[in-house]
């Protein structure tokens, strides 16, 4: 059944914060959806729309981050492709990026140029 406007939300602050203690006080596993379990909600989809409300994001995304924490604790250990997944899906990647601030010139690869060809006939390589 589908709340009308103006009705209360199910969940309050005072509730989603005391249960958000009680879920890592009680547990050494955490996880996203043992989370919203903890929480009262019957999808992680409802996790994520409550955390959309202002007075609810504080309180969801501290826990999620703690979630996210033991992941990325668990990186330490033997068997990460557990964490390594779970990580992916909270948004993480292991793409690497270079960035450069130095531009290279068309005047710089014609002074490269000249270079390789000394050092080839210098080493005897030009045939």
């Amino acid at each position: 059944m589908k709340r009308g406007p103006g009705q209360p939300k199910k969940y309050t602050v005072d509730s989603i914060s005391k249960n958000s203690e009680k879920y890592f006080k009680d547990n050494i596993n955490y996880t996203i959806t043992g989370y919203a379990l903890a929480l009262g909600f019957s999808s992680r989809t409802q996790l994520y729309e409550y955390e959309k409300h202002p007075e609810y994001t504080d309180i969801i995304k501290r826990g999620r981050l703690v979630v996210e924490n033991g992941y990325e604790l668990a990186l330490r250990g033997q068997y990460t492709s557990g964490a390594i997944f779970a990580l992916k899906n909270m948004g993480w990647t292991d793409k690497e990026t270079i960035v450069t601030e130095k531009s290279l010139k068309l005047e710089d690869l014609d002074d490269l140029t000249d270079e390789i060809k000394k050092k080839i006939k210098e080493l005897g390589l030009n045939g």
